[in-house]
Formats: structure tokens, sequence, C-alpha cells
């Protein structure tokens, strides 16, 4: 169980730096710079978890939940072979994996 908290860090971080990359490779793209922002958030997000604070884990359920939500909203259900499926599923994951480190530690 100890290795959750990195894995969800790791996830995270990868996001935000795909997120980060997407800036770069399309700068001219409706959208990117709000692309940009959320990347540097979840890198943030991602960095603060590994500092073992337990707030931090509180918003590696919540930065990647709100992504998702506006992705939903914005975009519909991607396609299968997408980076923004990817996104989904690497934050699905931390989500749940977060949420599986605090409920281990309130028992």
């Amino acid at each position: 169980m100890n290795s959750l908290r990195p894995l969800a860090a790791s996830l995270i971080l990868l996001s935000g730096i795909l997120h980060v990359f997407l800036y770069f490779k399309g700068p001219g793209d409706p959208g990117s710079t709000a692309m940009l922002v959320v990347g540097l958030i979840y890198v943030i997000t991602g960095l603060l978890i590994f500092t073992g604070k337990k707030y931090a884990l509180y918003l590696g359920i919540a930065i990647p939940l709100i992504g998702m939500t506006l992705s939903f909203v914005k975009f519909g259900m991607p396609e299968i072979l997408s980076f923004s499926a990817l996104f989904k599923l690497l934050g699905t994951v931390a989500v749940i994996c977060c949420g599986i480190v605090l409920f281990r530690k309130r028992k």
C-alpha cells in the first residue's frame, strides 16, 4: 500500500506534463492556454502529493475530478485512442489511489 501515493503522484504528474506538452505542440489551437494552466496545476498537485501531506491527497482527488468533469461537459465522451481518454484514465486511477490512501489512514 505504500506504493499507491507515489503511483498517484506520478500519474497526475504525467498527466500534467502531457498537458504542457500538448500546449507547446500546438499553441495556436483554441483553448491551448487553458491546457497550459491545467497542466501546471496538475504538475504542482503531483509534486505536492510526493511531499506526504494529507491535504495533497484531497487535491489529488479534487483536481482530476474537476478536470474530468469539465472535459466531459465541454468535449463529451472521448474516442478510445485519444489524449482525452488517456487523461481520463490517468485521472481515474490517480483518484482511486488517493482515495485508498486516505481511507487506509483513517482506520
